[in-house]
């Protein structure tokens, strides 16, 4: 699939989320980059027609606005863009395209890269790392205790789902504990609480003080 790059897009103002498919659905050879852009008419254009340049597939691409505390009542606007490509670092087409981001972006970081470790700068950022976080979402081993228990596994998915939608500046969600719950979670506490003084690390006793 390409992507047109011959009309330069409006201001960025009410910019919406956009996904572009990859009918191919393979993930195998792809490429996720976090891109920071300051917001100015035509600034995602001048960072897509690289990838037209380049001859790279785009094969989804999220945006979001940038969170922060202004320091000036004239700074403009962020937005982070999330995008999956095809290719990896190391082929031409894929060095050449980063070669030339890098300069025009106020972040240019290459997610998934074994090679760059990857921290975050905002803790807004941990958004877009959450399904990786979240290692094994709602699906559990074939070997899992819980594997046969649909209760269970209908209240890990519950749970899971609202870790995942939940944004750094939202209001964090109250979860309601059943009475089975929190008689279990007071039986694992009353139980592990003797244990502290002969186990637990110091750092983390001053934090129970």
């Amino acid at each position: 699939m390409s992507v047109p790059c011959h009309k330069a897009p409006t201001k960025m103002d009410g910019l919406s989320i956009q996904r572009i498919q990859d009918l191919t659905n393979d993930d195998t050879n792809q490429t996720s980059l976090l891109v920071e852009l300051t917001d100015r008419v035509g600034v995602l254009h001048d960072v897509l027609k690289y990838f037209w340049k380049h001859e790279v597939n785009i094969s989804r691409i999220e945006s979001r606005p940038v969170i922060e505390c202004k320091l000036h009542e004239d700074s403009r606007r962020k937005f982070d863009f999330f995008v999956d490509f095809d290719g990896q670092r190391g082929d031409p087409n894929v060095d050449a395209l980063l070669k030339e981001l890098i300069p025009i972006a106020d972040k240019c970081l290459v997610l998934d890269n074994k090679e760059v470790h990857w921290f975050p700068r905002h803790i807004s950022e941990l958004d877009k790392i959450v399904n990786r976080t979240l290692d094994a979402g709602v699906d559990l081993e074939a070997d899992h205790p819980g594997i046969n228990d649909q209760q269970y596994r209908s209240r890990r998915e519950y749970l899971a789902e609202a870790a995942k939608t939940y944004r750094w500046n939202d209001t964090i969600p109250i979860v309601e504990y059943s009475a089975d719950e929190i008689k279990t979670w007071s039986k694992v506490y009353e139980t592990l609480e003797p244990l502290w003084g002969k186990f637990i690390v110091a750092f983390n006793a001053k934090l129970f003080r």
